[in-house]
């Protein structure tokens, strides 16, 4: 699934559940380069996930060390894939994600979240 999603920067699931909480989509750049991020946050994030994949298209659950992260944790979604990707649980929402979405979902599953 994590194939098929790099792929395409469409996700119809995503679009819809954004529709329908009258949300704009948001847009998705899979390889920006660095100086076309706006935000000291997003640039950390950035060279972190590229040095800890290396050449990998994702790195590997052991490099992600949320310590490391701590300056820009509170703006990350960390999810464990299910059932072999049939479904997602949010192992993290950063709190300030959740501000933002008014609800936490820590804990809960993608599936929970419902849809259209």
């Amino acid at each position: 699934m994590a194939e098929e999603l790099a792929k395409s920067s469409f996700s119809p699931t995503a679009d819809d559940l954004f529709t329908a909480l009258d949300r704009a989509a948001p847009i998705v750049v899979w390889s920006p380069p660095p100086g076309s991020l706006p935000l000291d946050g997003l640039r950390f994030l950035l060279k972190y996930w590229d040095d800890a994949r290396d050449q990998a298209t994702m790195p590997p659950v052991s490099a992600i060390d949320a310590l490391a992260l701590k300056p820009v944790l509170g703006n990350i979604i960390i999810l464990d894939v299910l059932e072999g990707g049939a479904d997602f649980r949010f192992r993290l929402f950063g709190t300030a994600v959740a501000e933002a979405a008014r609800l936490d979902w820590t804990g809960r599953t993608v599936d929970d979240m419902g849809g259209p």
